[in-house]
């Protein structure tokens, strides 16, 4: 946006200003060049980009590949013309947590799931599930009325 456009945005919100202050406020607004700033995880866990699929009952040691299950969910998301990239497959919780590009949807949850089910020992529940989080709040510096 240049000078003049931002002096005509605040003419229009501010018509009974002099053209003194207008000019002041434009080059103020203008002088602020800094980057905003990046946000903050504020909850230390999985995000809800990754999906964790768990079976009932867990797997014995050493069952689980990653690598296989990954080249897996690959084909089968592709397969199904779906835009969800699996990015990396790890072993966490007694199953897998598969990091995507971004959140999935419930459709992309059952392709995941239905490509985990053979990578599980036969007549296992295999459920595949989005993180969910309780967020609290932290009050600080609060006053209290002592005895």
């Amino acid at each position: 946006m240049s000078l003049v456009d931002g002096l005509i945005r605040l003419v229009k919100a501010f018509p009974k200003l002099p053209m003194e202050c207008l000019k002041a406020m434009q080059s103020q607004a203008s002088s602020k060049h800094y980057s905003p700033k990046k946000a903050k995880v504020t909850v230390h866990g999985p995000s809800r980009r990754k999906v964790l699929l768990t079976a009932i009952p867990p797997p014995g040691d050493g069952m689980l590949v990653p690598d296989f299950f990954l080249s897996s969910i690959r084909g089968l998301l592709t397969a199904c013309c779906s835009t969800l990239v699996v990015e990396v497959v790890t072993l966490a919780y007694g199953g897998f947590m598969v990091v995507c590009d971004w959140v999935a949807t419930q459709n992309n949850l059952y392709v995941i799931c239905n490509g985990a089910i053979p990578i599980f020992p036969v007549g296992s529940c295999v459920m595949a599930i989005l993180p969910t989080f309780m967020l609290y709040l932290k009050l600080v510096n609060v006053p209290t009325h002592g005895k």
